[in-house]
């Protein structure tokens, strides 16, 4: 049976791949089978498609022929943490510690966070050795937040959708060539909430992400990039809409399977330049 892997393992694993020492206090092992695949990328590139746990990637497997395709290289599924909130999980991914360790819950605990010196993450300790690094993320989502202390370069999307995600990083990878990458991905998650997990909203969303992604990961693969591809959590039907949330029809907050079971998929630069070449 195959160990249990968890998001905190992300940290270490990225931290090894890149050759720089994983952040302070990281609570798990790298995951070796990604290290000896990408150990020899001199970049990396993670790419978070948030709320895109494996029970929705089944909904829309026929939606995503590249995620598929990718998957056919190297796939295996790793567990999210609780409470499976986006904050929370994209802490831990980042840092390597529990949420009971780096104490985020939401946005403000962030803030708070990221301003103490005892918060160590990935972008910390690529910057320590000399490598540039990038965030790529929705400026609504970090509004507040110390970025200068994270990345060297930054796409902030001020619309809802991913597009300008999708527009901009190209250019900022080709001029810069950061060591890290951070790409976060909101459309499928945005999708989910609002119409549900199940909906024929959430496949035009998957479907729409997976046609944007294929450009994005052909200009990672051309700049030498290793890439990694996580969901920060999954996301089940609420049973009746939430008032609390909009009056949303999805929801992740840990109670079902759905929401902690995420796909981990990962390639090297070469094996991504055939992938976006055969679609």
């Amino acid at each position: 049976m195959a160990e249990t892997v968890d998001l905190r393992a992300i940290a270490p694993t990225i931290s090894i791949v890149l050759g720089v020492p994983a952040p302070r206090g990281a609570e798990a092992a790298p995951i070796d089978e990604v290290v000896d695949t990408l150990r020899s990328a001199d970049r990396l590139a993670l790419v978070v498609v948030d709320g895109f746990g494996s029970s929705l990637w089944a909904y829309v497997r026929g939606n995503v022929p590249l995620l598929n395709r990718v998957a056919a290289l190297r796939h295996r599924e790793i567990r999210s943490v609780l409470p499976s909130m986006t904050y929370i999980c994209i802490s831990t991914m980042l840092t390597g510690v529990s949420p009971s360790s780096h104490g985020v819950t939401d946005l403000n605990t962030m803030i708070r966070a990221t301003r103490s010196p005892r918060m160590d993450s990935v972008f910390n300790r690529v910057r320590d050795a000399g490598g540039q690094t990038m965030m790529a993320v929705h400026e609504r989502d970090v509004a507040g937040l110390d970025i200068e202390r994270f990345a060297d370069r930054t796409v902030l999307a001020k619309e809802r959708n991913d597009l300008e995600i999708y527009a901009r990083v190209p250019g900022l990878i080709f001029e810069h060539s950061p060591a890290f990458a951070f790409v976060h991905l909101l459309d499928v998650d945005e999708a989910g909430h609002r119409y549900g997990p199940y909906s024929p909203e959430v496949r035009q969303a998957a479907s729409g992400m997976d046609r944007n992604l294929k450009g994005l990961l052909a200009v990672l693969a051309t700049s030498g990039y290793g890439v990694v591809i996580v969901a920060d959590h999954g996301m089940h039907e609420s049973p009746e809409r939430a008032t609390d949330e909009g009056g949303n029809r999805g929801t992740h907050d840990g109670s079902v399977p759905e929401d902690l079971v995420v796909p981990l998929l990962w390639a090297t630069a070469e094996e991504l330049r055939d992938v976006t070449k055969g679609i």
